[in-house]
C-alpha cells in the first residue's frame, strides 16, 4: 500500500528545492551576465542536478538504503533519524534561500548604488561557500545539541521530537520573509531598469 501521507510532503520538498535551484541558476546567470562575465551554465546545472538526485534518493530510500543508513549512523541518534532527515531538507532550502537573497542584494546594489563595486569571482565564491556553511552549521549545531541534551538530561522522545519540529517551525517563519525581501529588491531593480530604459 502506498503511503501517500509520506510521499506527498517528500515530493513537495523535492519539487520546492528544484524550484529554488532553477531560481538560483537564473539569478546567478543574470548577475554574472550584467557584469559581462561568462559562467559555465552546464556545469552549474549538472552540479545542482546531482544535488537534487542525491536528495531524491535520500527522501525515497529503499529498505536497503535505510539499513545502510542505520549502519552508518551511530546507534545513539538512530531514534532521531526521520526528523534529522526531514530537517536536513529544510536546511537545504534555507541555504538556497540565503543564496537567492544574497544575489538579489548584489543585483540591487548594481542598479541602485551610485558607484557600485562588484565583487570578484573569487570573493563571490567565498561568500557563497560561507553562506552554505552557515546554513548547515545552524543545522548541525542545533541537532548536535539536541542529541547531547537527550542523553545528558534523559529527555523523553516526545519532547525531543517537539524540539526537532521547532527547528522547522523557525525556518518556516523566516522563509517567507527572505523570499519577500528577494522579491522586493528584484522588483525595485526591474522598476529602476525600466525607468533608465525609458529615460534613454
Amino acid at each position: 500500500m502506498i503511503e501517500w501521507a509520506e510521499i506527498f510532503p517528500k515530493t513537495m520538498a523535492i519539487f520546492w528545492i528544484f524550484v529554488q535551484q532553477v531560481c538560483y541558476c537564473c539569478i546567478k546567470y543574470a548577475y554574472e551576465n550584467i557584469l559581462g562575465r561568462k559562467i559555465k551554465v552546464r556545469a552549474y546545472v549538472i552540479f545542482h542536478g546531482l544535488i537534487l538526485l542525491a536528495l531524491f534518493f535520500m527522501a525515497f530510500e529503499t529498505d536497503a538504503g535505510i539499513n545502510l543508513a542505520f549502519h552508518i549512523i551511530p546507534k545513539k541518534i538512530q531514534h532521531f533519524y526521520p526528523h534529522l532527515r526531514w530537517n536536513f531538507f529544510f536546511a537545504v532550502m534555507f541555504a538556497y534561500d540565503l543564496l537567492l537573497l544574497t544575489y538579489a542584494w548584489r543585483i540591487y546594489r548594481l542598479f541602485v548604488a551610485e558607484k557600485p563595486k562588484p565583487a570578484t569571482v573569487q570573493t563571490v565564491l567565498l561568500q557563497d561557500a560561507l553562506i552554505v556553511l552557515f546554513a548547515f552549521g545552524v543545522y548541525f549545531l542545533y541537532h548536535w545539541g539536541l542529541v547531547m541534551s537527550f542523553y545528558r538530561f534523559r529527555l523523553p522522545i516526545w519532547r525531543i521530537r517537539g524540539i526537532q519540529l521547532f527547528f522547522t517551525g523557525v525556518l518556516d517563519f523566516f522563509f517567507p520573509l527572505i523570499e519577500a525581501a528577494c522579491g522586493l529588491m528584484l522588483w525595485r531593480v526591474y522598476k529602476t531598469a525600466k525607468k533608465d530604459r525609458l529615460g534613454a
